[in-house]
């Protein structure tokens, strides 16, 4: 077999992907290319322990269990006498043995069922799995640690997934840019504990504790992540699993019907962190919503739903950092109040604009909103990050430069021209509560030369305004009664 690159394991993985993706294949292959991935990750854990053994005892007992009894299933021997559909069928049932959790677990078989059928049939797709199991066997990622090995090559998959989708695929991804900024502004610590409510595919989990483990050599970041969708709760846990966490640090919950909220959440954290869906409508709180203690949304959308979550999650040395959507910043009604409780209470620390086309799916501009539980100053500060972005193909990206001038921004907490603002409180009840970044930093209009950074900084300055318009004019028509 012909000895792969990283870069070629991924056009391998591409090309079977796409062959995959037959209308008529009786599996799903972005599934089963994840249920691949954990399978190979399970397989490197095994293999690793069985040479640890091999090479201490000089030889191999066939009648010996492998390691413990709850993983009698494996023989010592079994991973050099087994391959194709039987060696994936033994690390198959490893996974599930090493992570009991009733949903992942059935979840994980019921993607096996299928794959382990289409295999047995010789049927393209099956063929294909043959082969992408064999060459994920074969590859040695512990030789590629500088791509990130077997969990670089699942993130990457992840934006693949991520570029290639449309709404409603079931799949979101937060762009690596603002994980990594959003993460380094809460500058997580070893020992500290970390909550998502929304945690989709669980990258700013696993990015939360990768930046603890490059900045530490003791202790972790504990971590806990709620996916109200099984589908892509088993991406998350997929995920933690190729990066070397537990299972069960994800949950299939929904973070706003209050489940055990006061138990299990409230108070119980350093850090919080989200990307929620924007505006969900028809939203439910539960019974009995301890987190909606600045007042209850309307029920047109669930933005301050999740700020709150997020918020009265924190412990008394808390931090946040959320995504919202621009009417978060200016909207009137039961929002400007819970907005301006919030900023009497000193919860608003910092608002970082983000430009449009900067996520995958939406084309709207947003914003970073960064909370404490308890603040040491009343003053919110402002940044316009819409012109550290660059444009690259569809979407526009925060790379590591622009990251760490957005860090110093906010570090420095200084009103630079066109850059950032640091505003009283004062200041903003005159101005009606608004957090709107535009409002108090000052957006060039004027373009001296034809460049795309200014043409762009331009671009973004209209699509603002324009969103602004657009949701002035929905809250409008909300309130028209017919």
């Amino acid at each position: 077999m012909k000895v792969l690159s990283f870069a070629g394991l991924k056009d391998f993985v591409l090309e079977s992907f796409s062959i995959m993706q037959s209308k008529d294949a009786a599996i799903d292959a972005e599934e089963s290319l994840l249920f691949l991935m954990v399978c190979k990750k399970e397989y490197d854990l095994l293999k690793g322990e069985y040479d640890l053994i091999k090479h201490e005892n000089g030889f191999v007992r066939e009648e010996w269990d492998y390691l413990k009894e709850d993983r009698s299933l494996l023989r010592i021997g079994d991973l050099e006498e087994l391959n194709g559909v039987e060696l994936l069928s033994a690390i198959a049932d490893q996974v599930g043995l090493r992570n009991p959790e009733t949903f992942f677990k059935g979840f994980l078989l019921s993607i096996w069922h299928k794959v382990k059928a289409a295999m047995l049939s010789n049927s393209p797709e099956g063929r294909e799995l043959a082969r992408v199991w064999e060459v994920f066997v074969s590859f040695q990622f512990g030789e590629c640690k500088e791509e990130g090995g077997l969990g670089g090559l699942f993130e990457w998959f992840l934006l693949v997934l991520a570029e290639r989708s449309t709404n409603g695929s079931g799949y979101f991804f937060t762009p690596d840019g603002i994980v990594k900024l959003m993460i380094q502004l809460l500058d997580p610590k070893s020992g500290e504990r970390l909550y998502d409510p929304v945690c989709g595919s669980g990258e700013f989990l696993v990015g939360a504790i990768n930046h603890v483990q490059r900045s530490s050599d003791v202790g972790r970041l504990r971590v806990l992540g709620l996916e109200k969708s099984p589908r892509t709760a088993f991406v998350a846990i997929a995920n933690a699993l190729v990066h070397d966490l537990d299972a069960d640090c994800i949950e299939v919950k929904d973070a706003l019907m209050n489940w055990d909220y006061r138990e299990k959440v409230s108070r119980q954290f350093d850090l919080a962190i989200a990307n929620p869906p924007f505006s969900l409508r028809n939203w439910e709180a539960g019974n009995s919503a301890d987190f909606l203690y600045y007042g209850s949304p309307p029920q047109s959308n669930a933005d301050f739903a999740f700020i709150q979550n997020l918020l009265f999650s924190l412990n008394g040395n808390g931090r946040a950092a959320i995504i919202v959507p621009m009417g978060v910043l200016f909207r009137g009604g039961s929002e400007k109040e819970i907005r301006r409780r919030m900023l009497v209470e000193s919860n608003v620390d910092a608002v970082i604009s983000i430009p449009p086309m900067s996520f995958y799916g939406t084309a709207i501009p947003a914003n970073i909103l960064l909370m404490k539980r308890v603040s040491k100053t009343k003053d919110v500060l402002f940044i316009d990050g819409t012109s550290f972005f660059s444009r690259s193909q569809r979407l526009n990206r925060l790379e590591g430069s622009s990251i760490n001038s957005i860090l110093s921004l906010y570090s420095e907490r200084k009103s630079v021209e066109g850059l950032a603002c640091c505003v009283s409180l004062e200041a903003l009840a005159e101005n009606d509560w608004d957090l709107t970044v535009s409002k108090y930093v000052s957006l060039a209009t004027k373009v001296e030369t034809e460049s795309v950074a200014s043409l762009m900084k331009v671009q973004c300055k209209l699509q603002l305004e324009l969103s602004m318009l657009q949701e002035e004019m929905k809250n409008f028509l909300g309130n028209v009664e017919v």
